[in-house]
């Protein structure tokens, strides 16, 4: 019985320090070579956002990319890691910004998938934008998929010029 338990705990281990060890690889990339595009986005009827896209690859294929823009004085912040094209953890955040303190997050979502499936599902604070972020893994997966869809597309239009 022990020994049953204690597999898994180790099965459970093993994916989150692999995703981990892929995120620090990611990160460590990202200091060394990052690209940055800006895109103007329409995130509601007659809203348009500049947003700031940052992304970094290994072998010519995407490891991690980072989605941001302010609406006012809330930055939202969206961090997609990659293994092989595959999601493997989704950050999102609401970060306020007042003018006379210390930035907050309002809001931080991360998630860690294996496969299609959401592994672990981590939240803080309270958010302030439902429709903004749903809160299940299909949404979170087609979201993930627009994003690096949009990426893919400005990505080939950089290698043209």
């Amino acid at each position: 019985m022990l020994a049953a338990s204690h597999f898994g705990y180790s099965q459970s281990l093993d994916w989150r320090s692999r995703i981990q060890a892929l995120m620090d690889k990611a990160d460590s990339l990202s200091m060394l070579s990052q690209v940055t595009f800006h895109l103007d986005n329409i995130v509601k009827p007659g809203k348009l956002v500049k947003e700031a896209w940052h992304y970094t690859t290994d072998r010519e294929k995407v490891v991690v990319f980072e989605v941001h823009y302010f609406e006012r004085d809330t930055e939202f912040t969206e961090v997609y890691y990659l293994n092989r094209g595959d999601l493997v953890c989704m950050e999102q955040y609401q970060i306020h910004y007042p003018l006379d303190d210390d930035d907050k997050i309002v809001w931080g979502e991360v998630c860690f998938f294996d496969g299609n499936q959401v592994r672990q599902h981590v939240t803080i604070g309270e958010n302030q934008s439902v429709s903004k972020y749903s809160r299940d893994d299909y949404s979170k997966l087609m979201q993930f998929r627009q994003r690096y869809r949009t990426l893919q597309e400005n990505m080939a239009l950089m290698r043209r010029w």
